[in-house]
């Protein structure tokens, strides 16, 4: 099949799209967007600036974007927030450096201490049982870790894919104490600054720099994404890095469709992110079986989390005997709706104020069908975390193994070997294993458990891993 009948034919199968990119599909403006066509797909030519060494019209939106933001300053890339992400790491690293990195960071953050030859320290992350969930935030043992590092730079995600945010204010703080400079990946937060009913954004919490997938939740096109320097530090060499990794040949398409987005969120994304909120409450009480299995800011709070992201959409339903991905799929073959993502326990969809309270509606019926569909079958009960969280031992640098000579090996005999590349179960898109950390049986346990509930698995091909070459 072609890719544009592939495209065609999701649409034709597909009227409700609650994932990426956060346009939705919609035009959003009052006439169709002309600069969007292949008239605008141009090059660095006069009048239209560099986006290397801006001076003209994208300077201008680049301080546009920092205004609205408030931050010191701005980078856009149309290469997602992979190169925004290395640029900021390798920007404020050395070679040879410690690295302070949540567990549960983005795969550019780990490939980021390969390219810049960094040595990883874990602030661990862990399942939930009580929201079968990955949640952990130990203030007290990260504030150990920090205190102990002589690393000047930590990472952390936040939101998480799922929504689930820490205390950002708490650990700004505690980096800013230790005399460390703290980079937040906030790929799925683009848009908290535009509510005060949205947990705080990583720039009101004074973090120094900033990530930001804008495709993901503002109605932008895809891999269009923001850097922000958010303290005054000397940042040229972020800004250096960035022309480095960027595209010698950045889209104008994509760089107009950022601009149009942050347009639409100053004029309008307040007032449609309340909205839909507002109409989340009125559709979980209108939708009883959907709002079963519904799970909201409350919901996470009573069980530990710190604060939610209630423009992530989770419903639950492992609570009917059915496992996420299941759920996913009937809701894309009987109801026309595409979900973002599924795991064993919940289906996510992504709302953005590209959403009309139409489109949430739709999403609520769709699922209170099928929970009336089957809630009378028997209940699942395999748990969202079958098997126990183990942190590998790290036997030598990711940076060290990428260079190791490798071999395929069965996993199921792999126990006690060194992975010679990522094992990703995705989603949630959390390394299990890195290149250069020792294989356990009981990551092989966990792995086997995600593939049988038809969870892809990042880094296994016919049942085989790549290991070091003893």
């Amino acid at each position: 099949m072609r890719l544009i009948q592939a495209l065609k034919t999701y649409r034709q199968e597909v009227q409700g799209r609650f994932h990426m990119p956060g346009h939705k599909g919609k035009e959003l403006t009052n006439t169709t967007n002309p600069y969007l066509s292949f008239d605008f797909d141009v090059t660095e030519v006069g009048g239209l600036d560099n986006l290397h060494q801006p001076a003209g019209v994208i300077q201008d939106l680049l301080e546009e974007i920092s205004r609205l933001y408030e931050v010191k300053q701005s980078y856009i890339s149309t290469n997602g927030s992979t190169t925004c992400l290395q640029s900021a790491i390798l920007g404020l690293t050395k070679p040879g450096e410690s690295l302070i990195m949540s567990r549960d960071c983005h795969k550019a953050v780990y490939n980021a201490t390969l390219l810049g030859d960094l040595k990883p320290i874990y602030l661990p992350a862990a399942p939930n049982s009580d929201i079968g969930l990955t949640w952990r935030q130990d203030l007290e043992e990260y504030e150990k870790i920090l205190s102990q590092s002589n690393a000047k730079v930590v990472v952390v995600t936040y939101p998480t894919y799922y929504g689930l945010c820490c205390d950002i204010q708490a650990l700004v703080n505690m980096a800013h104490r230790h005399g460390k400079w703290i980079i937040v990946d906030e790929a799925h937060g683009s848009h908290l600054k535009f509510s005060d009913r949205l947990p705080l954004s990583a720039e009101e919490a004074g973090a120094d720099v900033i990530v930001q997938s804008s495709h993901k939740t503002l109605p932008a096109l895809t891999q269009t994404s923001l850097l922000h320097v958010n303290t005054h530090f000397e940042a040229d060499n972020i800004g250096a890095f960035m022309n480095i990794l960027l595209t010698t040949s950045p889209s104008y398409l994509m760089m107009a469709s950022l601009e149009n987005a942050i347009n639409f969120m100053a004029d309008e994304g307040v007032h449609r992110i309340h909205q839909n909120l507002e109409h989340l409450q009125i559709l979980k009480k209108k939708y009883p079986f959907a709002g079963q299995i519904y799970k909201d800011k409350s919901f996470f709070q009573k069980n530990g989390v710190f604060d939610f992201d209630e423009t992530k959409l989770l419903f639950r339903f492992k609570e009917i005997g059915l496992t996420g991905n299941a759920g996913m799929r009937k809701l894309r073959k009987e109801c026309g709706i595409e979900m973002e993502m599924a795991d064993l326990s919940y289906v996510n969809g992504f709302m953005t104020a590209a959403d009309d309270p139409q489109d949430l509606e739709a999403l609520f019926i769709g699922v209170d069908k099928l929970v009336k569909t089957e809630k009378i079958k028997i209940k699942a009960t395999r748990e969202m975390f079958p098997f126990k969280y183990y942190q590998p031992k790290m036997e030598m640098t990711i940076r060290q193994a990428f260079y190791r000579k490798k071999e395929n090996m069965r996993l199921n005999q792999s126990s006690g070997r060194i992975a010679g590349d990522y094992i990703i179960p995705y989603p949630p898109g959390i390394p299990m294993v890195c290149p250069g950390e020792m294989v356990t049986q009981e990551n092989i346990e966990a792995i086997q458990a995600y593939e049988e509930a038809n969870i892809h698995v990042m880094g296994i091909q016919n049942n085989e891993i790549k290991v070091i070459k003893e």
